[in-house]
């Protein structure tokens, strides 16, 4: 049976349990193993090719990561990007909002997805987790659609 390479080992756990099936086929996985790790839940599907290792918790940034893997063009954003900037006064969501362009045909389940015609370069932040999250001015911008103008003033001084 194959094991997971140790350089494969430190990237998943910087990216809270997180592994694609790429990078698994890449480290000498067969189909017949991933099956195998499957079908006993060693590996949990989170989307499609995007697997959670089944030792590590379900979290809210290991469902980022997830998503963010699944989608390379995908940005965490709106009221999910201010929990992980760790803005107060915004409400801390399970699912990760996730912001893509009208042009991209994303991940549909376990997100809550946004769409914009305008997103600039700058508006993306890589994280070292595999988080690609919106900038602390786009989350700002983004917030404002999910918070009351009360909540969003506050946020705003």
């Amino acid at each position: 049976m194959a094991t997971i390479s140790p350089s494969l080992t430190r990237r998943i756990a910087q990216r809270h349990g997180i592994v694609t099936h790429g990078e698994l086929t890449a480290d000498g996985y067969t189909s017949n193993t991933l099956r195998w790790q499957l079908d006993r839940g060693v590996l949990v599907p989170v989307h499609r090719g995007v697997y959670r290792i089944g030792t590590s918790p379900d979290t809210f940034e290991s469902r980022c990561a997830a998503a963010c893997l699944a989608e390379p063009l995908a940005i965490v954003t709106g009221v999910a990007a201010a929990r992980l900037w760790d803005f107060r006064h915004v409400w801390r969501p399970d699912v990760p909002h996730v912001l893509v362009g009208h042009d991209c045909t994303p991940i549909t389940n376990g997100v809550v997805l946004r769409r914009s015609n305008v997103i600039d370069a700058t508006d993306a932040v890589s994280r070292d987790d595999g988080i690609v999250v919106a900038s602390p001015p786009r989350a700002w911008f983004d917030c404002a659609r999910d918070v009351d103008d009360e909540r969003f003033e506050r946020l705003t001084e």
